[in-house]
């Protein structure tokens, strides 16, 4: 088996990228509330402050801060259960 790695760090940085993605995806995966993941994926992956989420969703600022706590709970508590 031969890997296209310059050198053996470079592979091992790429595994640890992947497999971190990977935990992040299954934790995504387990929010069952849709409109959770859509605040999580907004305001993580797109960057769009509280305010704004509410704005486009027609609810409060701190309606989206308590959706966002408790989601974010919820994945720490399922990362600390999977001792990932």
């Amino acid at each position: 088996m031969s890997f296209a790695f310059k050198n053996p760090s470079d592979g091992w940085s790429q595994m640890e990228r992947q497999i971190q993605k990977e935990i992040i995806l299954s934790l995504y995966c387990s929010i069952t509330d849709p409109i959770n993941k859509l605040i999580l994926m907004a305001s993580y992956e797109n960057d769009y402050s509280e305010q704004d989420i509410a704005d486009m969703m027609g609810i409060s600022q701190v309606a989206i801060s308590k959706r966002l706590k408790k989601t974010i709970e919820l994945l720490r508590k399922l990362h600390a259960e999977a001792k990932l």
